[in-house]
C-alpha cells in the first residue's frame, strides 16, 4: 500500500553460484529500515545476492538481486504484505461463494463480508474460519506469519466441508 515499514530487517546472503565462484569469503550483511522504511547497504561485492525482508505483522518477502559492476544498486522497492492481508486473501476462496454476487468481494469492506458469512448460518468449518479471520483481521495484535498455514488449513477445511452432499 506504498506505506513505509519501519524496522524491517533486511538480510542480503550471497547466492550459492556467488559462493561457488568467489576467491574469497564473502560476509552476509543485514541492515534494518529507518522510520521512512528506507535502507541502504554500501560496499556489496558485485555478484547475485538473495535478499530477505521481514517485519513483525508483515509477509517476509525473498528475491534475488544482482549488484551491478560498478556496485549501485539504487531504487529497490521491496513490498511487504501484512499478514492479516493474506489472511484476508485465502479467506476468499471460502467466503466469496456465499456473498450474493462475487463481484461484491471487491466492493464490500471486509467488515461486511464477515458479517454477512456469520449472518448465512456458515457450516461449522467455515464458522470457526470466519472467527479466526475476524480476530487475525481486526485485532488490535499484529499476526505472525506463522499463523498462515493454519489460515490455509482452515479455509480449505471449509472447502471440503461445503462440497460434501447433505445427508
Amino acid at each position: 500500500r506504498g506505506r513505509p515499514v519501519a524496522d524491517a530487517v533486511v538480510w542480503l546472503r550471497p547466492s550459492p553460484d556467488a559462493i561457488a565462484r568467489a576467491r574469497a569469503p564473502i560476509e552476509e550483511r543485514s541492515v534494518r529500515t529507518g522510520a521512512d522504511g528506507a535502507f541502504a547497504v554500501e560496499g556489496l561485492a558485485p555478484i547475485e545476492w538473495l535478499v530477505e525482508v521481514s517485519a513483525a505483522g508483515h509477509v517476509t518477502e525473498q528475491f534475488a538481486a544482482t549488484v551491478p559492476h560498478r556496485g549501485e544498486l539504487r531504487g529497490v522497492r521491496v513490498d511487504l504484505v501484512p499478514v492479516r492481508e493474506r489472511v484476508f486473501q485465502l479467506y476468499r476462496r471460502a467466503a466469496e461463494p456465499i456473498l450474493p454476487e462475487p463481484r461484491l468481494w471487491g466492493v464490500w469492506s471486509p467488515r461486511q463480508i464477515v458479517d454477512h458469512v456469520r449472518g448465512r448460518r456458515p457450516t461449522p468449518a467455515l464458522a470457526e474460519l470466519t472467527a479466526f479471520v475476524e480476530e487475525i483481521y481486526f485485532s488490535a495484535r499484529l499476526a505472525d506469519e506463522e499463523v498462515l498455514p493454519t489460515a490455509s488449513d482452515h479455509v480449505d477445511r471449509a472447502i471440503r466441508e461445503r462440497a460434501r452432499p447433505a445427508s
